[in-house]
């Protein structure tokens, strides 16, 4: 890392976009703020310069990180304000969710979010950035908060459930919602749960009602919103054991401390 001085005009451009938009800035705000006194070109050729020296790290084509003035870093940018600038219209989800509802103390090495674009992933300062997608009907369950000036949508702890469910079913990922599931009820409105569920396919349902049963909620609703459904689903890939209730295949490891 360069750690050159910054000039009179640099040092009061870069206060003055941090104290208006915060450490995540565009181009555009940036040529906002000089469009008086210089050029477009000149502001590209100012930005490029900043960028050379490391006081601005580029997060995407036009979007920019801009270095702690005293420590001259970008270790206090939140990984969930980063994810929100590679895909505005997502929310943040799965692990990164439960550490905001500090439901997970694992260092996140890959901050996954839901859109209703193209899967992509990116990479930014030693972090995967992971973005999938579900239909339109099932972009839904977050809520907007404000995170050091910036406005993030994170996934409600009920939502992120649903996510799982729906999206992974390795047994890992079902061993951590069952954990945390049990670990944290009094975390979940487990009625908002189940009427979330409704909006999913039968697989999904059928988890949690199973999940739900080890941990002794009602499931009742739950039942209802799959009356009539023949078939089977799997709570895992390596599921073998079948439970006729839900009409899904387990693995037996995930009973063995909790009842049936």
């Amino acid at each position: 890392m360069k750690h050159t001085i910054l000039s009179e005009r640099e040092l009061r451009l870069i206060e003055g976009l941090i104290g208006k938009y915060g450490i995540i800035v565009s181009f555009a705000q940036i040529y906002d703020q000089l469009k008086d006194s210089l050029s477009k070109q000149e502001t590209r050729n100012l930005v490029a310069k900043l960028f050379r020296n490391d006081w601005l790290i580029r997060i995407k084509k036009g979007s920019y990180a801009i270095a702690d003035l005293s420590s001259h870093n970008f270790l206090g940018i939140s990984p969930l304000v980063i994810a929100s600038v590679f895909v505005p219209e997502s929310y943040v989800s799965f692990e990164a969710g439960l550490n905001f509802y500090k439901l997970f103390d694992q260092m996140v090495k890959t901050v996954t979010s839901v859109c209703k674009l193209k899967s992509k992933k990116y990479y930014f300062q030693n972090l995967k950035y992971r973005f999938v997608k579900v239909k339109e009907d099932l972009y839904f369950g977050f809520k907007e908060v404000s995170l050091e000036g910036k406005t993030i949508r994170i996934a409600e702890i009920e939502k992120i459930v649903l996510d799982y469910l729906y999206l992974r079913n390795d047994t890992y990922s079902i061993h951590l919602v069952l954990e945390k599931l049990r670990e944290g009820k009094e975390n979940f409105d487990f009625n908002k749960m189940v009427g979330y569920a409704a909006r999913y396919p039968v697989g999904v349902k059928r988890r949690l009602g199973f999940l739900l049963d080890l941990l002794e909620i009602d499931t009742e609703r739950l039942r209802k919103q799959l009356a009539g459904n023949t078939g089977y689903s799997k709570l895992t890939r390596r599921s073998k054991i079948f439970n006729s209730k839900w009409r899904i295949y387990y693995e037996d490891r995930l009973t063995r401390q909790s009842p049936v």
